[in-house]
């Protein structure tokens, strides 16, 4: 029995076929069959049923050369596409983290008329954990809670809350649900910067924001000064509400943000809890006037504390003992003297001997 090819042959050497005055030999037959074989090209039809048909020009495949010139080209697009669609994204996620600043902002604000005009407490416990050092009132009004042991039911005592170490992303959320601020911001999904990456990289740390400590603590008499700035127990109190921090993204890696956002408690070399520079190097934060803004890290040490603590979960580290304080000393970084200023309004900043520029 005849092959394709053969019949293919034969029905050539009875048929001639005039294309621009070319006979359509047995050799142009052979010469597309092997192209078809080798070269993979079917803009030539040889066989089709009923007889044979030639329609158009012989096609011809793509060159090395050529599919280079086009891969080189893709890979040119994407190396274009690529870091501008990233920018397109980080700010959308900026947009995103800045209004829920702002909400929760505004959530403390609006808390105040219905509680004496008081600020909600920065602290992280709950009842009776802590009488000793902030009153059973500063703990009943902590704007979020430690994680929750059954997130099914609210907590009634210091048992019923777990370590942030060991917690599920549940009981997480259940702490701050049974915070003060939660009825006047009842979305978890607020609390949280989409850029804030700690829960896919330590399995920890969904509460991405903290309150300004030296205002929300509580802790001491309104105006008094302690360790983290000026206190203000009332809206009324809060001075130069214009040029105070109000709500910070804060990159605590101790498994929580616990409490409000503590700058430094051992002096100027003490800075104690790192912020967040997921925002193109940066963290945004609010004003006491609802205003959102974001401070871009100038010191390239600021950059290498934030990561050192990022690279040790579950430590406490100060700055004063990071490798950053060898290259700079906290009283010549530009950094903490700005975060400083906008914590406490001088209120602290001014007691510490400061060596910037150097």
């Amino acid at each position: 029995m005849d092959s394709p090819l053969h019949k293919a042959i034969k029905r050539c050497r009875k048929m001639r076929v005039n294309r621009r005055k070319i006979r359509y030999s047995v050799y142009d037959c052979l010469l597309d069959y092997m192209k078809m074989r080798t070269e993979r090209t079917y803009s030539t039809q040889i066989l089709k049923k009923g007889g044979i048909m030639k329609s158009g020009k012989t096609g011809a495949g793509f060159t090395l050369i050529e599919l280079l010139v086009v891969i080189a080209i893709i890979a040119l697009l994407m190396s274009i596409l690529v870091p501008a669609l990233k920018k397109i994204k980080d700010a959308a996620a900026m947009k995103i983290c800045g209004s829920n600043i702002r909400q929760i902002t505004m959530a403390c604000l609006a808390y105040a008329p219905d509680n004496n005009e008081e600020v909600p407490r920065s602290v992280t416990r709950y009842k009776s954990e802590n009488t000793a050092l902030v009153g059973q009132e500063t703990l009943n009004s902590s704007w979020v809670c430690l994680p929750v042991r059954d997130s099914s039911r609210a907590p009634a005592n210091v048992s019923d809350f777990i370590s942030p170490n060991t917690a599920t992303q549940d009981q997480r959320l259940a702490g701050i649900r049974h915070g003060t601020l939660f009825p006047y911001l009842e979305n978890t999904e607020v609390y949280h910067c989409l850029k804030d990456d700690r829960m896919q990289k330590y399995g920890f740390g969904y509460r991405t924001y903290s309150l300004n400590h030296s205002v929300f603590s509580g802790i001491q008499d309104p105006g008094s000064l302690n360790a983290w700035g000026r206190i203000a127990r009332r809206v009324s109190d809060i001075k130069a509400p214009g040029s105070r921090i109000a709500v910070v993204e804060q990159a605590d890696p101790r498994g929580f943000n616990w409490d409000g956002m503590v700058f430094s408690s051992g002096g100027v070399n003490g800075w104690e809890e790192p912020l967040a520079n997921w925002h193109q190097g940066g963290f945004m934060y609010s004003y006491f006037d609802g205003h959102v803004e974001t401070y871009q890290i100038i010191e390239e040490v600021t950059q290498v504390y934030i990561e050192e603590c990022r690279e040790n979960p579950n430590v406490w580290l100060h700055y004063e003992n990071s490798r950053a304080a060898v290259i700079k000393a906290g009283a010549a970084n530009q950094d903490l003297y700005n975060l400083t200023r906008l914590l406490d309004v001088f209120g602290y900043t001014k007691k510490w001997s400061w060596n910037l520029g150097k």
